[in-house]
């Protein structure tokens, strides 16, 4: 891929994915979110809980707040000169990555930029908070390690032979997917690279950690589940029939998926299985976090949606759970209420 390309042309690619070709379960559900936000005025790309705010970055070039408690609209930040791909929180301050090929730091309590990190010659594609690292990966191929108490570059991992899509953390070691098919774990205090997994044949787009496996999605429309102890495949988690978009962690060993078929679907990375797939409401589901008692999903159509795991109403997808964890604790952001139903660590 010639990365000098027009860096649209480059992003394009991000949103549409490939389509696998499967035919639609029919037993996927159809349901209504429990809340939309609208404000954004094109894809939502990312999502992030960041203290009393949902944070959310958009191709429309800004990052959008909104208040927990009452699910409005509370600040849109602006700066970036081109779409923000992604977001991360270094303690009080809010981090996004952007086409611009900058990392913007914002305080949440003045709502303006503290600093602009450069460095990368491509646009910022993900972001990641590793001990005292603020880690970024781009599309010019290179991981960069940046000193969150003197916001200063401090090394840079290469490896990858493509863009570098996504970041986690996982057992001590830096796991980077790429559109190169593979996914490397690194040692940040030697900057060397431990391990590749390979086995998708698409663009890694994701990377999740559930149940100390490493689970990663890719356009080749599976999550591959790698065992960082052993440095093996664990398994293949099959069902969607579009690229996967984006992977969270819910709990345990459960995580979420969103795909460009429009569906979002829960997995059980233990015992490899399907627990439940719903639509996300039309459009290609780009990104996903988990909110306290809901699940929080960022679409193609511009609008943020919120479907929840606890109340059975509008948006409902937890019936599954309850036989597997039926106490605990968790904060309804809705209501303002602590119900015992659902546990989502």
């Amino acid at each position: 891929m010639d990365l000098s390309s027009n860096l649209e042309d480059l992003a394009i690619p991000l949103i549409r994915g490939a389509d696998c070709g499967k035919e639609i379960d029919e037993m996927i559900k159809d349901l209504e979110p429990c809340k939309t936000l609208e404000g954004h005025t094109s894809v939502v790309l990312c999502l992030i809980v960041a203290g009393k705010y949902l944070a959310s970055g958009s191709f429309d070039k800004t990052v959008r707040l909104w208040e927990i408690e009452t699910k409005t609209q509370k600040q849109v930040l602006r700066g970036h000169t081109g779409m923000v791909y992604c977001l991360e929180m270094v303690g009080r301050y809010l981090a996004s990555g952007s086409e611009d090929k900058t990392i913007r730091l914002w305080d949440l309590q003045s709502m303006k930029t503290v600093a602009v990190l450069e460095g990368h010659t491509e646009f910022v594609a993900c972001l990641k908070l590793v001990g005292n690292y603020l880690v970024s990966g781009s599309v010019d191929t290179t991981i960069r390690l940046w000193n969150t108490e003197t916001m200063q570059e401090e090394g840079v991992l290469k490896g990858h032979e493509s863009a570098v899509s996504c970041l986690a953390e996982v057992d001590g070691y830096l796991a980077s997917g790429s559109w190169d098919e593979s996914v490397k774990l690194w040692n940040l205090q030697t900057g060397c690279e431990e391990v590749t997994f390979k086995g998708h044949t698409g663009w890694v787009f994701s990377l999740a950690v559930a149940g100390g496996y490493l689970a990663s999605g890719s356009s080749d429309c599976t999550i591959r589940v790698w065992n960082v102890q052993t440095k093996r495949a664990e398994g293949v988690l099959e069902g969607h029939f579009g690229s996967v978009f984006c992977l969270t962690h819910l709990s345990d060993y459960y995580l979420a998926s969103g795909s460009l078929d429009t569906t979002i679907r829960v997995w059980n990375v233990q015992e490899m299985k399907e627990e439940v797939a719903f639509r996300g409401y039309g459009d290609a589901t780009v990104c996903l976090t988990k909110m306290g008692n809901y699940l929080v999903s960022g679409s193609y159509d511009n609008n943020v949606r919120l479907w929840s795991a606890g109340e059975k109403k509008n948006g409902y997808f937890g019936e599954w759970w309850s036989a597997i964890n039926p106490v605990g604790l968790v904060f309804d952001v809705g209501s303002v209420l602590y119900r015992t139903l659902f546990k989502f660590d």
